[in-house]
């Protein structure tokens, strides 16, 4: 079986709740001991709420690395006639 990337993958009860928890948990306690603290996330999957705040529901990362973009960007790099800049915004849908 494969990673389709469909909500139920992420928010099914195959899901590791205590993984997710512990995140949470993490992320909240550094954010509240050191409010000046940056949390990354290193992410291929798409995970949504990444970074949305622990409040919130999310796991309270505050930046996401999406490894997926580089790793797009290099298997299509000679193939694609779409700039850098633009082929970004198009995968992380800020256009």
């Amino acid at each position: 079986t494969g990673f389709s990337g469909d909500y139920s993958e992420y928010f099914g009860l195959q899901v590791d709740e205590e993984s997710l928890v512990y995140l949470m948990l993490s992320n909240h306690i550094l954010h509240t001991l050191y409010p000046n603290c940056i949390t990354i996330a290193e992410d291929v999957s798409g995970m949504p709420a990444l970074c949305r705040r622990v409040e919130e529901g999310g796991l309270g990362f505050d930046y996401r690395l999406a490894m997926a973009i580089p790793d797009k960007w290099i298997q299509v790099k000679g193939f694609c006639s779409l700039k850098y800049p633009f082929f970004f915004f198009f995968l992380t849908n800020y256009l």
